[in-house]
């Protein structure tokens, strides 16, 4: 029911989903007002006490709840509003010890203040954006630009108004506000906003001057029109109270700075956000504060939106938080049991190598694609690859890896998409199992060795395979194996430590050098490990190429070709070699990859971590190689489409 008080301690933080968008509620706690009748100053007294009692709610004492929003979009976090913050001569000072919970209910959330990027900021009220700044005057959010209007960032933090305010309140909202936001003006890190400001992708703010100077409320968009989902409006303190204001919007409330334009601001907004059907995020409203509005006679009545328990939940996740960053795995592999049968079947104790093949499971995968903000991980099966001597017993395994691919991503709906195994050397069978996993199946691509028993990629009876595929526009996913007749180059070291990287490096440069990408440039390759060795021998391979070029001849462009090539971060260490890599390659063309489970969860989560540093300066960047970058090549998983085609989770 609307009218239902918010109580002393509100839930810490909800999750939901919105169209393509994913959304936390985190509470900073509840702020008594005191009497009903001191906060509505304009309205008639019995009136007042009428409505709430109407309403089952108390007049002695008005309590609002302080709902800070956080978004995903476009791979930022976006936080809109920071609540009254800590410092006890301010903040939690002030408004008492049932506010001021943001940061830890955050932290409980599994959202890292530091992973902000933007805090929109609706006005610069106490409640609002003292939360900025610890008691000792340090930013909380230090990697966050903070959006504000010009107008109510001038006004409330010009320090010569506090000799004028009206009482000590009036003249800790100057002070507060300046300390609160010169620490990010001294930065570099505020940006203005102003009507029709986007601030981050799907965010637009909108003027609503009144109840602030320059008061905005935020439109956020759903992303996607296929989910049904309607905008979300942030609209900050336009309304304080579920009841009071939505019945009787002429009414004003006691901090409104201009009250005419404050109550013809809400009338406003309200019907724009009736006629358009659109959610609402109301900071001061029962938690969550997630409601639309239905018309009632010359006002509106509050109607709180029932989330969907299987699309939310007040649970944080393990490790890292599903709100830190949505991120798709390129590079992920599985072990269905048939593929371990298999192995085990051909002697295959230890691959390449390695002490044993990992243990793999569709829930162990889930719950580390979780503790890695995974949304999307595409599997694929890992060297040695299908074929193990018998071309027959090769073209059955990679059908039946296939098929069991296709039945993960059906059961898994948006979480898993696949690069099928082709049972190459045979290359017919492989032409066959191509059409039949890209065609039938539904694959993403298709996941080719460095070298099949000595088939390097640059290998001409290769060529019906890269036609088949660029036909498709297919991708072209590469994998380490051991180099051909080389199990003793390891030095008796497991492969995947050393060789599997001078393989690779070994075949995507006979790759080049054939020239399969100027014969067939509508296929997208990716190279996996960061490129290996490659960006690091690109200046030499440049340098010794005239010495391979017939006389008349032009050498190959290899700088060129690089940036034609995509390529993933599995196991790059990282910034030392992504550094390397952006000196050559497409930025854009740069995926994270994990390389579950040969690599081990908790060492993923630690390299995602290293990741997260090297990026947090280029938060573009680090959406880009996040989700963005993949999304472009991958477009089925772009949310979309996989929402479309799923649904709500």
């Amino acid at each position: 029911m609307s009218g239902h008080p918010p109580t002393d301690l509100p839930d810490p933080f909800v999750r939901f989903r919105h169209g393509d968008l994913r959304c936390t509620v985190v509470s900073d706690g509840v702020l008594r007002m005191g009497p009903a009748h001191v906060n509505f100053p304009t309205a008639d007294r019995a009136e007042v006490e009428a409505l709430l009692s109407e309403h089952y709610l108390p007049a002695d004492e008005v309590r609002l709840n302080e709902n800070v929003l956080v978004v995903e979009t476009g791979g930022l976090l976006v936080q809109f509003d920071t609540g009254v913050g800590t410092d006890p001569a301010l903040g939690r000072g002030f408004f008492g010890p049932g506010t001021g919970h943001l940061v830890p209910n955050m932290r409980a959330a599994g959202i890292d203040p530091a992973d902000i990027d933007v805090v929109a900021i609706t006005h610069t009220h106490p409640d609002h954006v003292w939360g900025l700044v610890d008691a000792d005057g340090r930013p909380v959010y230090p990697n966050a630009t903070v959006a504000v209007s010009r107008a109510d960032f001038d006004h409330w933090t010009d320090l010569s108004r506090v000799a004028d305010a009206p009482d000590q309140h009036m003249a800790d909202h100057y002070t507060g506000a300046h300390k609160a936001l010169m620490p990010y003006a001294e930065a570099g890190r505020i940006a203005w906003a102003d009507d029709g400001t986007t601030v981050a992708p799907g965010i637009t703010a909108i003027a609503t001057p009144g109840h602030s100077p320059g008061h905005l409320i935020y439109r956020i968009d759903s992303g996607s029109i296929d989910t049904g989902a309607e905008p979300i409006v942030v609209w900050g303190d336009l309304c304080h109270h579920q009841v009071l204001l939505l019945q009787r919007p002429d009414w004003a409330f006691q901090f409104d700075h201009d009250k005419p334009a404050a109550t013809a601001q809400r009338r406003r907004v309200y019907d724009l956000v009736h006629s358009t059907r659109s959610a609402v995020l109301a900071y001061h409203f029962p938690f969550p504060g997630l409601g639309h509005l239905r018309r009632d006679g010359d006002g509106y009545a509050w109607l709180p939106i029932e989330l969907d328990p299987h699309r939310s939940s007040r649970r944080p996740s393990p490790g890292r938080c599903a709100m830190t960053r949505r991120r798709v795995d390129v590079h992920a592999h599985f072990v269905p049991e048939c593929y371990r049968q298999a192995l085990a079947a051909a002697g295959i104790d230890h691959p390449d190598g390695i002490v044993a093949t990992p243990g793999w499971s569709e829930e162990s995968a889930l719950a580390t694609m979780d503790r890695l903000d995974v949304e999307t991980a595409v599997l694929s099966i890992s060297s040695p690859g299908v074929h193990f001597g018998d071309d027959s017993a090769a073209a059955d395994l990679a059908r039946a890896v296939n098929e069991e691919a296709a039945a993960i991503r059906a059961r898994h709906p948006g979480r898993f998409g696949s690069f099928a195994s082709l049972p190459l050397p045979d290359v017919d069978a492989a032409v066959r199992e191509l059409r039949h996993a890209l065609d039938v199946l539904g694959a993403d691509g298709v996941i080719v060795l460095t070298n099949h028993a000595g088939l390097y990629l640059g290998d001409e009876r290769l060529e019906p395979v890269y036609a088949e595929l660029a036909a498709r526009s297919g991708v072209l996913f590469l994998h380490p194996t051991t180099a051909h007749l080389g199990e003793h180059l390891g030095l008796g070291y497991p492969r995947p430590m050393l060789e599997f990287m001078f393989d690779t490096t070994r075949s995507v440069t006979d790759l080049i050098l054939s020239g399969v990408l100027d014969r067939h440039p509508e296929l997208r390759i990716v190279v996996p490990h960061a490129g290996a060795v490659l960006p690091v021998l690109a200046n030499r391979i440049e340098l010794l190429l005239p010495l391979l070029t017939r006389p008349g001849g032009t050498a190959p462009d290899i700088r060129a070709t690089l940036r034609q090539l995509h390529f993933d971060l599995a196991g790059a260490p990282v910034p030392e070699l992504l550094s390397v890599l952006l000196g050559v390659a497409d930025a854009a063309r740069i995926h994270y990859g994990s390389d579950f489970p040969f690599t081990p969860a908790d060492a993923t989560v630690a390299l995602a971590e290293r990741l997260d540093g090297a990026l947090r300066a280029d938060p573009q960047l680090h959406a880009a190689i996040d989700a963005g970058n993949a999304y472009a090549l991958l477009p089925r998983l772009a949310p979309e489409v996989a929402t479309s085609r799923e649904g709500h989770r």
